[in-house]
């Protein structure tokens, strides 16, 4: 994934995060949150995938090392968020996101 499509997909990625806090902080849609989360969540751990792998292969510098470590806070936030709204209010994880339950964060 070349650095342009990681930004695009970034911006993207935020986009639906900002989308889903709105949801959320409303607490009138708590379905429509979850959906801008699980699409947030499943394009930053794309991202964070890439990254990772870069990591692997020694091509990450320090400023961008440090930007994985922050994307996969964010990450695991709204992860973390998607699992209270679904324990609450019984909105099932999509599948793609279940394994994200039972493995270790990104770290």
């Amino acid at each position: 994934m070349a650095n342009h499509t990681i930004a695009k997909d970034l911006n993207t990625a935020l986009r639906w995060a900002t989308e889903a806090v709105r949801f959320d902080k409303r607490g009138q849609d708590y379905g429509a949150a979850m959906d801008a989360y699980a699409k947030s969540v499943s394009l930053l751990g794309d991202i964070l995938e890439v990254l990772e792998c870069e990591r692997s292969a020694g091509r990450l510098n320090k400023t961008r090392d440090n930007e994985l470590n922050k994307l996969a806070r964010i990450h695991d936030s709204y992860r973390d968020r998607m699992l209270v709204l679904s324990l609450t209010f019984g909105f099932e994880m999509p599948p793609e996101l279940e394994k994200l339950m039972t493995t270790p964060t990104w770290r």
